[in-house]
Parts: C-alpha cells; structure tokens; sequence
C-alpha cells in the first residue's frame, strides 16, 4: 500500500516553472498567498501580509505595473495576453510548493526539537544551581510566552509567570500522554482532569491547564489519569488526553505551565522556544 501510495504522489507532482516559483517567492512565499485569481490582463492575488512583498524582486521579474492595495491585503499585478493561461499554472503549482513548504517547515521543527533535547541533556549533566529549579515539559511542541495567550487571566499575570506550550505529536489514535515537570505530588486534579496542580518536593508548585475551554469536555478524553495524592517523579505518565478530539470540537490546544501563589519559586528564567516532551524547557527562581 506504501508503495502504491508514494508511486501516486509521484505520478502527481507538478514540476513548478522557475518563474511561477520566482513569482511566489517575491510574494512572500506560499505560505503567504492565500487566493489566486485573475482578470482580462491582471493577476488578482490576496496576501496574508503585505510587507513580505518583495516589489523590487517583481519589478525585476518583468512585472513593471503592480499594484497594491494595503488596506485590504490585496495585489494586482499587470500580466496582459495570457494571464488567464499562467495563472492556472500558478495555481497547477500550489499543492507542490505548498508539500515542499510543509516538508521544509518539519525539517527545521525536527532540527530545532533536537537542539532543544541535546541542550537539556547538558545542563542535566550539570549540577543543579541554588534557588533556580528546572521545569520539564509535560508535552512536545512549540512554545509561547503567557502573553501570547491573550485570554485576559494567564496572560495578565493573574495566576503566576510561566508558559504555554502548543500541544502537537499524537499517536495514531489521537492521543498525548502529559508527563510531571518535577518530582512532587499532585494536589489538585478536578473531575474533569483537565488540570492539575503539582507541588514539588523543593517547594515549586506549578498549575497545568490542558486547554483553555477544555472543561466543556466534561473529562471526555482524559485518560489514565493518576489519582490524587499521587507522587511522581520528573518525566512519569499523570494522563493521556486526547487531542484529536479537542481539535474536532474547535477546543484551544495549549497546554500552560504556570507558578502558583504557593510556590516559593515564581520568577521565569530561560523560556525555550521549542518544548520536547520530559526535557528542561523553562525554568523557575525563587524569589
């Protein structure tokens, strides 16, 4: 079936001309192309963001009159006879550099997770400094500032400094497993499980949100959960969620990872951009 499926994706490549693809590129990339359409003698192309628009690179493409429309996120570049001909080759196109667009973004991700992991393993090796605690990440992918959340509690400093941590890697099945940041004890896991607080046996205490609405799950999807009171250690299994399932109902998937009024390590240090599930991803000072 491997083999079959492969063969198809060949057979259905469409070389990209260099000057589509220049064409592209000057417009931002084709991640930044989001409709491709045409008139008479005019290429008609919506962007996500104007300022990535390279103009003198479309002046030397041969495309002497363009015309841009800021406001609405909108091109017009004057192509003449042929227009409609070309930009069915554009669009012939898109599926091919928007798989090589793909592919490259999860080589860099693959590369930025491994120097995430090799730099974790280090400072592991190092001696652990006074009064600075490390904090593994309960899950893998990217990471945001609380800031970035914009939900007007986490990101207004109402709960602690932390992070959060957009949640991606499921199994075939759809599902994550959440891990401890530290060794410690669980002290508060509600009926939906879709939080928990972790106190650790230093001092730090951290809360875990699963997802900003997930309560409207009612638990539907958290599995395996650890019971409270459990004691764990950095890296062991608390529960399995399913985020498939948070994705098909439209839920907010970032995990967030915040220091709790309790704790007596509350100041966020050294934020990694990228969090690999059981490595050192922030860590917390006490203060």
């Amino acid at each position: 079936m491997e083999f079959f499926k492969k063969l198809f994706c060949r057979k259905n490549k469409v070389e990209v001309p260099a000057n589509v693809r220049k064409l592209i590129d000057a417009l931002g990339g084709i991640n930044n192309v989001l409709a491709y359409n045409n008139c008479v003698s005019r290429l008609r192309y919506d962007v996500k963001d104007m300022s990535l628009i390279n103009k003198d690179e479309l002046i030397n493409l041969g495309f002497k009159y363009v015309i841009y429309f800021e406001g609405q996120n909108h091109v017009q570049i004057v192509y003449g006879v042929g227009v409609e001909e070309f930009n069915k080759l554009v669009k012939d196109s898109v599926p091919t550099l928007k798989a090589e667009y793909e592919k490259e973004m999860k080589k860099n991700r693959h590369q930025k997770i491994a120097q995430v992991v090799e730099q974790s393993k280090k400072e592991e090796e190092e001696a652990e400094i006074p009064n600075l605690r490390r904090v593994k990440a309960p899950t893998s992918g990217k990471v945001i500032t609380l800031k970035e959340l914009n939900d007007g509690v986490f990101s207004e400093g109402m709960v602690g400094e932390g992070a959060a941590i957009i949640m991606e890697g499921e199994d075939v099945n759809g599902f994550i497993n959440i891990v401890a940041p530290f060794d410690g004890t669980i002290t508060m896991l509600p009926a939906n499980k879709n939080q928990f607080i972790l106190k650790g046996d230093f001092g730090a205490e951290i809360v875990v949100l699963i997802g900003l609405d997930s309560y409207k799950l009612n638990g539907i999807g958290f599995e395996d959960a650890l019971p409270l009171n459990s004691k764990v250690l950095a890296g062991e299994k608390i529960m399995s969620v399913n985020l498939r399932k948070m994705r098909e109902e439209n839920l907010d998937t970032h995990l967030i990872v915040a220091a709790t009024g309790d704790s007596q390590y509350k100041k966020l240090k050294d934020l990694r951009p990228e969090a690999s599930i059981s490595h050192t991803f922030m860590k917390l000072e006490k203060i």
